[in-house]
């Protein structure tokens, strides 16, 4: 604190961390398999729970 105080913030000693390389490495068909799950499937498996939803209700 006193560094930052007197304006000297080269003795500050913190450095960031170096970012981590952290893609994800997926084969087409684990591509196809993701996209079709959260395009389709799980909007799909949401409909269906309000429809549900609404049915009972009814």
């Amino acid at each position: 604190m006193l560094n930052w105080l007197s304006s000297d913030e080269d003795l500050i000693s913190i450095r960031p961390k170096e970012p981590e390389d952290r893609r994800i490495s997926l084969t087409r068909a684990q591509f196809l398999m993701l996209r079709t799950v959260s395009q389709f499937m799980l909007p799909l498996i949401v409909i269906i729970g309000g429809v549900m939803v609404w049915w009972k209700r009814r």
